[in-house]
């Protein structure tokens, strides 16, 4: 007998496709090469490939010889489209062949499917805007159980406190539990997020206020400048950028941002801003008009299982995230001339969850020196102290 489909808080989920076509940009899609031969091998999936190699923007599906996974290459145009992207967001593959044809990734989201021991654990992805918008209706039962069938259910895998300090499941629910009682709380946001990230890494309330220890600007400045520096790298290593240029182009971003004066591309959004016009512009989260998508946002950051592997790292990717989901808003609102409203926070979410959040920093902890210091950030015990 299977597992039900469950959720954390036994609440229904919500969620109506906004047909954005966001969520047919800028990813990194694996597909089995079983799938391709049985579904994609058709004259005019043959003639987009064709078009895309004349184009140079390299092949539709790329793989090595004999691999039974290959990639399917979203690299299209200035917002890296994916190549069946078709018009007013729809999917040429769903459209022209039918819904079992899509790859399951493209299927499934924004679902996810966890395994624990009182059942299969659904949860919504926040880089879909439609869920960080908290638009649509009561996700039935019915379509939890057709929506599984499409992709993977993930294991949490082996739990930890800290490096070398076993989790067990049990303490790790109840962790998450707590957390998410905290988050889902009626303080400002920034007491929330420093008692959660205090309890995530100690399993006890914090013994201090806020802001004893006092805030630190200039460390503030260069955890910002490294996040945003993973941003970059992620959008240009989907862009096929060359190491050598992507090295340079980092470099001078790097510069700008401690010192600044820089300007920021953001590509996935067409804008240029400048970090210092980015800086002046004034974040209010506790606002009527902010917390609201704040407050669902925080209140999924543990049912989402973000506190998996390891708690204490989990603690550090809330925090960075609220910190980028802040400067997103901000770029994008300033990029408008306007103040911070709730769709650029929306905007700061999306951007946040799909470009530089758990996708792309739990990755690269420990891999050169980005990675290491990614890890010293993410790790450490002054980061409420350079974010809040």
């Amino acid at each position: 007998m299977s597992l039900p489909i469950i959720t954390a808080t036994q609440q229904p989920l919500r969620f109506d496709c906004l047909q954005c076509g966001e969520c047919c940009r800028a990813w990194t899609v694996p597909v089995p090469t079983a799938h391709v031969k049985e579904h994609l091998q058709v004259d005019w999936v043959r003639e987009r490939a064709a078009k895309m190699r004349a184009a140079g923007v390299g092949p539709l599906l790329p793989s090595k010889r004999g691999a039974t996974m290959c990639t399917l290459n979203t690299g299209v145009g200035a917002t890296l489209d994916c190549v069946f992207l078709g018009a007013g967001g729809l999917c040429d593959i769903h459209a022209r062949i039918g819904v079992d044809a899509k790859p399951s990734p493209c299927r499934q989201f924004p679902f996810h499917f966890m395994q624990t021991p009182q059942g299969i654990e659904a949860y919504l992805d926040p880089a879909c805007k439609a869920v960080s918008a908290a638009h649509g209706g009561e996700v039935e039962a019915a379509e939890l159980e057709r929506v599984v069938g499409y992709g993977t259910v993930e294991e949490p895998g082996a739990l930890e406190w800290a490096e070398g300090r076993p989790l067990s499941w049990e303490e790790y629910d109840a962790l998450r539990i707590r957390v998410r009682e905290i988050l889902s709380g009626d303080e400002p946001v920034a007491d929330r997020v420093w008692r959660a990230w205090h309890v995530a890494r100690t399993g006890a309330e914090p013994t201090t206020q806020r802001g004893a220890a006092g805030a630190d600007p200039l460390g503030r400045r260069l955890v910002l400048t490294m996040l945003l520096l993973v941003f970059r790298n992620a959008w240009e290593q989907k862009r096929r950028q060359r190491s050598f240029r992507r090295s340079l182009r980092l470099l001078g971003l790097a510069f700008g941002l401690l010192l600044g004066g820089g300007k920021v591309p953001i590509e996935a959004r067409g804008i240029t801003v400048h970090a210092g016009d980015v800086d002046d512009l004034p974040w209010e989260p506790d606002s009527p008009e902010l917390r609201p998508v704040l407050d669902r946002w925080l209140a999924g950051f543990a049912d989402r299982h973000e506190l998996a592997p390891m708690a204490t790292r989990g603690a550090g990717l809330l925090l960075s995230n609220l910190l980028l989901i802040s400067w997103f808003a901000r770029a994008v609102a300033s990029a408008a001339g306007r103040s911070v409203t709730a769709a650029d926070v929306v905007d700061g979410i999306q951007l946040t969850e799909k470009f530089s959040g758990s996708r792309m920093l739990a990755p690269q902890i420990g891999r050169g020196m980005l990675g290491l210091g990614l890890r010293s950030i993410l790790e450490g015990p002054n980061l409420p102290r350079q974010v809040l």
